[in-house]
């Protein structure tokens, strides 16, 4: 479908808008309380491939924040007390110590840091508007998706969160990554679909732990589906057993691909990242952290069963190949 020149003007005005109120807001604003350890997290994720700082987060956001302060002669404290053990006793978490020292204990530029490290944010807040003009112009054509657009570009909810180094605004643009390349699967099943549905659920995952919803959402879909065709099907063929069909879709089409996305989602996208940040985090280190934060190794009962899972990920943290994923 050919979009209309006037629709790509109003486009470009709305994106503009969206990022000039965001920018303003983030040229008056001060640090919120979480960039203080998102930050210098995601600093340390790339230049040090150390992930101690703020495991309680993916890192994808961090990481695009992070990219435009590299190129500043910015100083890292390292030898900070907290950041050689960012857990101490009192089960403080450290990360905001260092985000202090950081932005504003080593003669750093507190106001560059910050403006800069939000350019990224800003910028795939805008991606998120554009994305939503995408699916619905698939959907509604490109007029009519113009007002979801604006809805997005113009609300005051994401125009608040934009513009801070922030999960928030990262979950709702991997939540619709997700979604949108599992949607394409379902309608067309197809190798290619396949792959991009894994990838967009693997980057939605390194966007925010509570993006995992996606996968029972996934689940949801492909069952409607598969019900939907099943009623189809019985609806031109009276005799044929519309469960019949249903569970022949699921299990013998759907049921492989699903886990597929899955293995492709964790194993190409979630445990690569993982890999590479972790490279100089101390492996003694991780698994001490790992202790504080889930708890000591104890005994495994089905009537404490979350203590069946700290063990899993202690022993995982042990072992090199596995320890992306503990961390995760």
């Amino acid at each position: 479908m050919r979009q209309p020149k006037k629709t790509t003007i109003i486009l470009t005005a709305l994106c503009l808008a969206s990022f000039l109120l965001m920018l303003g807001s983030s040229l008056r604003d001060s640090a919120v309380v979480d960039e203080l350890a998102h930050i210098p997290a995601g600093y340390s994720y790339l230049k040090l491939q150390d992930y101690r700082l703020n495991p309680e987060h993916p890192p994808l956001l961090k990481l695009l924040a992070a990219i435009p302060l590299q190129f500043m002669r910015l100083k890292f404290p390292t030898n900070n007390s907290y950041w050689i053990n960012p857990y101490p006793a009192a089960l403080v978490n450290g990360e905001w110590a260092v985000g202090g020292a950081f932005l504003f204990g080593l003669g750093n530029n507190p106001y560059a840091i910050l403006e800069w490290a939000r350019l990224l944010p800003m910028l795939l807040t805008v991606g998120l508007v554009l994305f939503t003009f995408f699916w619905a112009k698939k959907l509604y054509g490109p007029e009519w998706a113009l007002l979801p657009a604006a809805l997005a570009g113009l609300s005051p909810i994401i125009l608040a969160q934009g513009h801070y180094v922030t999960t928030d605004i990262a979950a709702a643009f991997g939540s619709m990554l997700g979604l949108f390349t599992f949607v394409r699967f379902v309608q067309k099943p197809s190798a290619r679909n396949v792959i991009a549905a894994g990838l967009g659920l693997g980057i939605g995952e390194l966007m925010k732990f509570s993006v995992v919803a996606l996968i029972p959402v996934a689940a949801l879909v492909l069952i409607f589906h598969a019900a939907a065709l099943a009623v189809t099907v019985k609806r031109r063929d009276p005799g044929a057993s519309a469960v019949r069909i249903f569970l022949k879709q699921m299990f013998r089409y759907y049921a492989w691909q699903f886990l597929l996305i899955l293995i492709i989602g964790y194993a190409v996208v979630v445990y690569p990242v993982y890999a590479i940040l972790s490279r100089n985090y101390p492996a003694a280190q991780q698994v001490a952290a790992t202790a504080i934060i889930l708890g000591p190794p104890g005994a495994c009962h089905l009537s404490h069963w979350p203590q069946c899972l700290t063990n899993i990920d202690l022993a995982m943290a042990r072992r090199p190949l596995t320890r992306p994923l503990a961390q995760y």
